[in-house]
């Protein structure tokens, strides 16, 4: 009879591919992280099987840590800033670098579109066919049904061959140098870089009664995790 234990793990083996663009070659800096799912326990040293079911779940918040962690290297490295925007396809807000134009940002965002695009063919005919909207996990799955129908094969081009295309591309967003442009966008953060023991009991309780507030108005049951 398997069963499930909990315990501290010393070891566990991952390999990470970093990527520097989409599959429409736009420049998209992005690692795909594959998790071993055997990990050395802390007890006795033995390699034990990971529960992969719970791994598989915490996808999303291993995935919005990472953003949160690089977001504050950035800041740390190079001082830029962060400003609120909108989704196309979301009402949660997301973060980009202050002083980056939307119409920048779209011009490197082909495949986005692209996706959005099918999705949107793939809504009015689930539509047509059910004679309703579809809920949202049934627009997440079209959009993922979307994302498959809609990715191209790889180019396979160098980095400095496809950095030369997108400087290209670049120059009708940017006056004059890119070089100065890039330049600009350091040190515009004004706020102080904190850290968990900087703030007050109270202040911690506040944000996480917050973040709680905000995860009950998208799920009616929710874990840790979400």
């Amino acid at each position: 009879m398997k069963r499930t234990i909990e315990e501290d793990v010393t070891r566990v083996i991952a390999g990470e591919f970093t990527c520097f663009m989409s599959r429409s070659d736009d420049p998209q800096l992005h690692d795909h992280v594959v998790i071993w799912n055997r990990a050395r326990s802390k007890s006795d040293g033995k390699w034990r099987t990971l529960d992969s079911r719970a791994i598989f779940r915490a996808t999303t918040t291993l995935s919005e840590v990472h953003q949160g962690v690089l977001s504050d290297y950035l800041t740390e490295a190079l001082g830029v800033g962060w400003e609120s925007r909108k989704r196309r396809h979301s009402p949660r807000p997301r973060y980009e670098i202050l002083g980056v134009s939307e119409a920048l940002m779209d011009e490197f965002s082909s495949r986005a579109i692209q996706i959005s695009s099918h999705k949107n063919e793939l809504v009015n005919d689930f539509l047509k066919a059910h004679g309703r909207q579809p809920t949202v996990v049934e627009e997440i799955h079209l959009r993922q049904v979307a994302t498959l129908a809609t990715r191209d094969t790889k180019s396979h081009l160098s980095l400095s061959v496809l950095s030369a295309k997108w400087s290209i591309r670049a120059e009708k967003y940017i006056d004059g140098s890119q070089y100065a442009w890039i330049t600009n966008l350091r040190n515009r953060n004004d706020l102080p870089l904190l850290r968990a023991d900087d703030l007050a009991q109270k202040i911690l309780s506040n944000a996480a009664r917050s973040v709680v507030e905000s995860v009950s108005k998208y799920n009616s049951t929710f874990t840790r995790m979400n």
